[in-house]
Parts: C-alpha cells; sequence; structure tokens
C-alpha cells in the first residue's frame, strides 16, 4: 500500500520481481513462473538499466539472487551489464536513477547504494557473487578479482577456460574441493556457471 497515493500498489509492477530472491518452501513453482513472466514482459533493452522503476540495490541484487538460483545466468548477465554501464552513464552514485529517458541521479547523492550497484556488477562479471555473504565462484569467462579479504587474508580468485584458481595468504586455509599444486597454487575443475563455495 503505497500511503502517499493513498492506494495499493499494483501487482504487476517491477518492484515484485524481488520475491524471485524468496526460498523455494516459500515461493511455489506456479508463483515462480508468473514472476518469470512478468520479468519478461518488463524487460526492456531500449531503457537504461532495462528494467522500468528498478534500480536500487537492494532490489536488483534480490533479483539477481532469483536469477542465479534459477539458472537464469543470461539474464543475470544483462542486469549486471546493464547496471554497470547506465550507472556510469548516470554519472552519480545515487540511491536511484529515473530511466524514463537519459538515465538520471534521483533520492540520495551520494549515495551507497549507486557504489554497492558497481561494485557487485564487476564482482560478478569477474566472476565472483557476494550476495551470499563469502565471496563465491561462479566461472563464466577468464578472469578474477584479486586482493580480496576472506577471514582477514588477502586472497586471489582467477578463472580459466578450465579451472578456477585461489592463491595468496591461503595458509592453512580448508578449501572445499580444491587441491594444492606446486607453484602453491589450489585450483579445482568447473563446469560452466557452477556455483562454487570452497569457504564452506
Amino acid at each position: 500500500f503505497r500511503v502517499n497515493r493513498g492506494a495499493p500498489a499494483g501487482p504487476h509492477n517491477t518492484w515484485t520481481l524481488v520475491g524471485l530472491a524468496l526460498a523455494k518452501d516459500i515461493l511455489q513453482e506456479p508463483e515462480k513462473e508468473s514472476l518469470f513472466r512478468l520479468y519478461q514482459e518488463k524487460l526492456n533493452p531500449e531503457i537504461p538499466l532495462f528494467l522500468e522503476n528498478f534500480s536500487k540495490h537492494p532490489s536488483r541484487q534480490l533479483l539477481m539472487r532469483g536469477l542465479l538460483w534459477s539458472d537464469r545466468y543470461e539474464d543475470a548477465r544483462l542486469i549486471e551489464e546493464s547496471t554497470l554501464r547506465d550507472i556510469t552513464r548516470a554519472g552519480e552514485f545515487a540511491e536511484s536513477y529515473n530511466n524514463g529517458g537519459p538515465i538520471t541521479p534521483e533520492g540520495v547523492v551520494p549515495s551507497i547504494f549507486g557504489v554497492a550497484n558497481i561494485i557487485d556488477s564487476c564482482m560478478w562479471l569477474n566472476n565472483v557473487w557476494l550476495s551470499e555473504g563469502f565471496p563465491m565462484f561462479i566461472p563464466q569467462r577468464t578472469g578474477g578479482v584479486s586482493n580480496m579479504q576472506v577471514r582477514g587474508r588477502l586472497v586471489n580468485l582467477q578463472a580459466d577456460e578450465s579451472k578456477v584458481y585461489i592463491s595468496g595468504e591461503t595458509e592453512g586455509m580448508a578449501l572445499t574441493g580444491f587441491t594444492e599444486n606446486e607453484n602453491g597454487t589450489w585450483e579445482r575443475s568447473f563446469a560452466p556457471f557452477e556455483k562454487i563455495d570452497p569457504w564452506e
């Protein structure tokens, strides 16, 4: 219910897409499919950020969580690339953005929301997903992130065409599913877009 308008918010607005992040035992399959239909209806590559009135960091990252856990990787890539591109075009780190025409900042400026959107997008496009807490590998291309602090240590997370690697201050770390090579780097093979959580 929107107090400022004195009317309920419509169920077919983009804000409902955050529901895709709900756990499977809460979000039943028919509800999930209806949200994906809404997502396809609202997705518009002709406008900045691809989704109207859907620019705040919490909303976009909840949508990303839903896309990733539903294995919708191409959709996730579109959302993160549009986030990185269009917030840069806006020229400000803002709470939200007006994307009805050329993208412009709205709300609080500067805001940590705009900064967090850029950070999360850069990480995802370099194979690292932060939303679940500790950094998780989701390999999709060659690349990675260096000097990331994990449990008080600086580590490097990298991927090539067939393996992911962890190096840096790894002594004493229990890295699930990885083996140490002769260079002191930890590695493991992966399937494309496999979700790898080495810190379990």
